[in-house]
């Protein structure tokens, strides 16, 4: 079962910004999210009020976009445990990120900055306008939508350093790339006893390399995975294979590094290199179709063909961007008579 991850947003007082936030992102009613919210001088500016104090434009467009019921009944001060707790942080402005930089600890890693004005930024008398409150309120909301999506596609992943050091952190793979944080992955190249190499075409609704021909199959280690545990899951995955961890052989670990600039992400990985023997030439594939349009074993001689010219017109075109695959190939097929 997967971990509650804990999502916090922070603006100055609590009573308006992070608020409505916290309210339409706990709205949206995510499976193992847990939501809170704070404001770093909170106790500064309302610590006359009572907890429950709220601004009352910040219940009205609660209301009017229909999210008041999610609204947190206590305002609340930030503190260092609150930050050091939440796996995501959101600064609703640039201003109250560098204020908590100065005054408490805080992981880089996990903060994000978002654009949100305060009511004090806009022109005085202007803020109580049903129309300014409707706009930050509409920001707020398409801001929570992509962190959503963001969160809950692709998995979470544990983040390690450039020197493939564990850092103690978890994001979400969209996050991890849009901040450029390396993490781990694996990819598993298969054979048979009679030295048949197993390949796979992408399907067309595939996210990486759709229609293009992978010679190993793997992806990206989930929040506390091991590389291997990462292996046997695809195979089950992709190929519908049991196998046995000690039954991968190990070729080592690539660094990669890459910039999309299509998405504006960067894709930073470990990647444990196995290969696996499969027990029999003639294995039932059960395939995952949303990833895998087709399964099938090629020779020794097509595989070098397919990694020297790219193509191979009985199966397509090899994916571009694996660089390794002509020395594992060559690793590999060296050992097969």
């Amino acid at each position: 079962m997967s971990r509650v991850h804990i999502i916090h947003f922070v603006c100055r007082g609590n009573v308006f910004r992070s608020r409505l936030a916290e309210a339409y992102f706990r709205s949206l009613g995510l499976k193992n999210v847990r939501v809170s919210s704070s404001g770093i001088e909170s106790d500064y500016y309302y610590g006359d009020k009572p907890t429950d104090y709220i601004l009352p434009c910040t219940v009205g467009v609660a209301k009017k976009f229909d999210f008041a019921h999610s609204l947190g009944v206590k305002r609340t001060q930030t503190t260092e445990k609150a930050l050091s707790e939440a796996d995501i942080i959101v600064f609703m402005k640039r201003d109250i990120y560098d204020y908590a930089k100065n005054v408490l600890k805080l992981d880089d890693n996990k903060a994000l900055i978002w654009n949100i004005k305060d009511f004090e930024d806009y022109p005085a008398g202007k803020f109580d306008r049903p129309e300014v409150s409707r706009f930050a309120v509409r920001k707020v909301i398409r801001l929570c939508q992509k962190l959503a999506h963001d969160i809950s596609s692709g998995g979470w992943v544990d983040i390690v350093d450039e020197n493939n050091k564990p850092m103690g952190l978890s994001l979400s793979v969209a996050i991890a790339n849009e901040k450029g944080l390396f993490h781990r992955g694996c990819h598993v190249l298969v054979t048979t006893p009679s030295g048949g190499f197993v390949i796979e075409k992408r399907s067309k609704n595939s996210f990486f390399s759709p229609h293009l021909v992978d010679i190993t199959l793997g992806g990206i280690s989930d929040e506390g995975e091991t590389s291997k545990d990462t292996a046997v899951r695809e195979m089950k995955e992709e190929l519908g294979i049991e196998v046995a961890k000690n039954d991968l052989e190990n070729f080592g670990v690539r660094k990669i590094s890459s910039y999309r600039s299509k998405r504006r992400t960067y894709h930073r990985r470990f990647v444990y290199i196995y290969h696996y023997k499969l027990k029999t030439n003639d294995p039932d594939f059960s395939i995952q179709r949303s990833e895998v349009a087709e399964a099938k074993i090629i020779s020794k001689r097509e595989v070098k063909q397919l990694v020297k010219k790219r193509y191979l017109r009985s199966v397509g075109r090899l994916n571009y961007s694996y660089a390794f695959y002509e020395d594992l190939i060559d690793r590999v097929a060296g050992n097969i008579k």
